[in-house]
């Protein structure tokens, strides 16, 4: 059952000034624009003209991304490279976040990012035709690891939750929720992994794909019932209060220990743009809500109706309250 329209209102006024820490691995995403101009001579390739270049932030910078758009005080935690992509991220998170004293500056490992080449006429939406990611050699050395963490830790007292981003390279370590839990038991928790979902032990929520809970329990998760034993295992295996799993086109689903609900997808198929950073905007809003005071439910709702809306946007976009509250009461 959806949460009445006084309870949503309720739930989404009370983003404004949440204290929300993220730590994860921050990229940039950059969209290069070019429009079809004709076949090449010296390949059968496409020969397109060059229109502009767009660069936003990814990965758990898109999840600070999110939230900032939401209204919550930010406190990224995490590494940037002496780089083009470090310094727009570092640039991002002056002008956009409450406090920066988490991100370090570095130049051991490169920041991550990931190149999308959009082509298509003018006046028409252009199709990503290829994608060139460019990623660290190596991962963080365990001294770095450990000087984040210190961060994190150091920061602990003022937020009302922390946001774990990990896109598996190697920064974040699962053991770390278990530290802030016993330093802190009232802060929220939650995660969301790429490759490691299995080590973040103690939770409050933890948001995987179908895909990524398929990967980590070795058995399918496509039909309903497979979903329901999915949540059902993950969330004793990893003690989490909360899984929602999430499924594309067929919605989520969400067991919280008081049931099993399916949430229907938000929006009609043919609205569906771009699903790039879709997860993050979920784990953002879910994260919100909790600290808002919602119950699982209430939260997934939210999530939902926010990534209903940032599939309709190119790239990895954001939600505004104001579209939140759009969706989630029409």
């Amino acid at each position: 059952m959806s949460p009445s329209g006084k309870r949503i209102a309720e739930i989404v006024g009370a983003f404004a000034g949440a204290k929300v820490a993220v730590v994860g691995d921050f990229m940039a995403d950059v969209y290069l624009h070019a429009a079809p101009a004709r076949l090449s001579r010296e390949a059968p390739v496409m020969v397109a003209n060059w229109e502009g270049e767009t660069v936003i932030p990814g990965g758990a910078a898109n999840a600070v991304h999110n939230l900032v758009a939401l209204g919550a005080l930010v406190y990224p935690v995490g590494i940037v490279g002496e780089d083009s992509a470090g310094i727009m991220l570092g640039e991002f998170f002056q002008e956009s976040c409450h406090n920066t004293s988490g991100i370090i500056e570095q130049n051991e490992v490169a920041t991550v990012s990931k190149m999308r080449v959009m082509v298509g006429e003018e006046g028409r939406s252009k199709q990503q035709v290829l994608r060139i990611d460019k990623e660290p050699a190596q991962q963080p050395s365990e001294k770095l690891g450990q000087d984040v963490f210190h961060r994190l830790m150091t920061i602990l007292p003022d937020v009302d939750a922390v946001l774990f981003s990990d896109y598996g390279y190697g920064l974040v370590k699962g053991t770390w929720p278990r530290v802030l839990r016993a330093e802190n038991p009232q802060v929220i928790l939650t995660a969301d992994s790429r490759y490691a979902l299995g080590d973040f032990v103690g939770v409050d929520l933890v948001t995987p794909n179908h895909s990524e809970a398929e990967a980590l329990l070795g058995s399918p998760v496509l039909t309903d019932e497979e979903t329901k034993v999915a949540a059902h295992t993950l969330r004793e295996r990893l003690g989490a209060k909360a899984v929602l799993i999430t499924r594309g086109n067929r919605g989520m689903l969400l067991h919280d220990g008081e049931g099993d609900f399916l949430v229907a997808v938000s929006g009609a198929e043919d609205e569906v743009t771009d699903v790039s950073g879709a997860g993050d905007t979920v784990i953002s809003v879910a994260t919100l809500s909790l600290v808002a005071g919602s119950n699982a439910l209430e939260a997934a709702h939210l999530a939902n109706d926010a990534a209903g809306v940032v599939v309709t946007k190119p790239g990895a976009a954001t939600v505004s309250p104001e579209e939140l509250l759009g969706r989630a009461l029409s």
